[in-house]
């Protein structure tokens, strides 16, 4: 019987897919250890946090396959496992719904200052330290990265009479979204948004993709797809300055974060722990979608949406 190692935890609707059919071995995200031994002799592999290196590689002679417990793959060695022949898939779609709607959130939040306006409530002052409060009816926002977390975000505030453009740097987007107008050019964009939502992989091609002070004075970004898209140290100079209004950030360059973050609080400003993806209905569906592509692969029916080598 095949060996996959599930390095989560993941939903036990996924384990239910997997058992009856190879040998589990569930290994917590940490450690580190355990995962490299039950490795050794594995034919497939989930991933939910944990990074897989070259050097993991080295060690698995026989992995065949291995699944993303989401979308991102930067923490993959994907040279490594193309050299090898060993497939990589991700849950395509499965998590949209959940960071679209935790996008939005942060949009609201950071406009309508509900961080420094709880914080002023809890102290006792009302009135007192409130934050700037704006309206996003009649703000220009800007998705980059026009895939189904983009689109599902432009889709989202198309109710809220606010201008909507996108830029995708990397997909030639067919059919072209139903909402929200295309620029394509990113630093004549930058300097007309109000908001910026950041929704591409993280690659050598989209690191520091937006510089903080190429946008428009009294910007808000929000960053929900990865911390390396924006230079943190230049944000924290942004913010500091005035320059960036706000941020809405839930990713960072260095997860999990070792103390305090180096981002100045101005009060309007909403820091999560990379949760975005983590509702309980995505939960369930990125655990069966990463199980189903284990089993997919090995009958011979992967879907090429979710193939990335």
């Amino acid at each position: 019987m095949r060996k996959i190692v599930v390095c989560g935890p993941i939903d036990q609707s996924g384990l239910d897919i997997l058992q009856s059919r190879f040998e589990v071995r569930v290994v917590e995200s940490n450690d580190e250890h355990r995962f490299a031994t039950e490795l050794r002799k594995a034919a497939g592999a989930i991933l939910k946090y944990r990074p897989l290196t070259s050097d993991h590689l080295e060690h698995a002679p026989d992995l065949e396959i291995v699944s993303r417990h989401g979308v991102g793959y930067d923490s993959v060695a994907v040279d490594a496992l193309r050299h090898r022949g060993i497939r990589l898939t991700i849950t395509n779609g499965a998590n949209a719904v959940a960071v679209a709607e935790h996008t939005v959130a942060m949009i609201l939040a950071t406009l309508k200052g509900l961080v420094g306006a709880n914080a002023s409530v809890r102290a006792g002052k009302w009135h007192g330290d409130l934050p700037l409060i704006s309206d996003l009816a009649g703000k220009r926002v800007l998705v980059i990265g026009a895939g189904k977390i983009g689109q599902g975000v432009m889709q989202r505030l198309a109710g809220f009479e606010c201008d909507v453009a996108y830029h995708d740097p990397g997909l030639a987007v067919a059919p072209e979204p139903e909402f929200g107008l295309r620029e394509r050019d990113l630093p004549e964009a930058l300097a007309q948004a109000d908001i910026v939502s950041l929704h591409v992989p993280l690659m050598a091609a989209t690191r520091y993709l937006v510089d903080p002070f190429a946008c428009k004075p009294g910007v808000i970004i929000i960053n929900t797809a990865r911390g390396g898209l924006v230079d943190e140290q230049a944000l924290a100079r942004a913010l500091e300055s005035g320059h960036v209004g706000a941020v809405g950030l839930d990713v960072f360059e260095e997860e999990p974060l070792q103390g305090r973050p180096a981002l100045p609080d101005n009060g309007r400003s909403v820091l999560t722990p990379h949760v975005a993806a983590l509702s309980d209905t995505t939960n369930r569906r990125m655990a069966v979608h990463a199980a189903t592509n284990i089993v997919r692969f090995f009958d011979g029916a992967l879907l090429e949406q979710d193939v990335i080598v």
